[in-house]
């Protein structure tokens, strides 16, 4: 699994070295004979479905936000605030703002996120600022992480 990891790691590198729109990385794996092929893909979602299970797709910015420590998302996070860019769509069940961020994070235009504490809900926003007070309710621009 390690090994497949640092794979991925090498093929989004050299997609974002080669290629600044690279958005996802799909990497061809075993028994394909072309195992270890790198495609760099602009969309964030990457292949949504593998009809022969021979590749697998990452996106950048997912693996960038899980390189992010504790102290960065704490410093990243804004407590009791909202944020003004316009919402795109609302998921209900996010169980923290790293669940709500790494929703927004497959979005091509999702910029930031407000995740209410009380009741999980998570609003995927495209860019903006900070807004505003609200209570139980915590903002985060994902550009931040990365």
């Amino acid at each position: 699994s390690s090994g497949i990891n640092a794979e991925y790691g090498d093929c989004l590198r050299r997609c974002k070295s080669s290629w600044s729109n690279t958005g996802s990385a799909t990497l061809t794996i075993e028994p394909s004979p072309d195992a270890g092929q790198c495609k760099c893909i602009k969309e964030r979602r990457g292949y949504l479905f593998d009809t022969n299970g021979f590749y697998s797709s990452i996106s950048s910015l997912c693996w960038d936000i899980g390189q992010a420590d504790n102290a960065k998302w704490n410093s990243c996070t804004i407590y009791n605030r909202s944020h003004t860019g316009s919402a795109m769509v609302v998921v209900n069940g996010t169980g923290s703002i790293k669940d709500c961020t790494m929703a927004c994070a497959y979005r091509d235009e999702c910029q930031a996120v407000t995740y209410k504490r009380d009741t999980g809900e998570c609003i995927l926003r495209r860019s903006g600022g900070q807004g505003g007070g609200l209570d139980h309710a915590d903002s985060l621009n994902i550009n931040c992480l990365i």
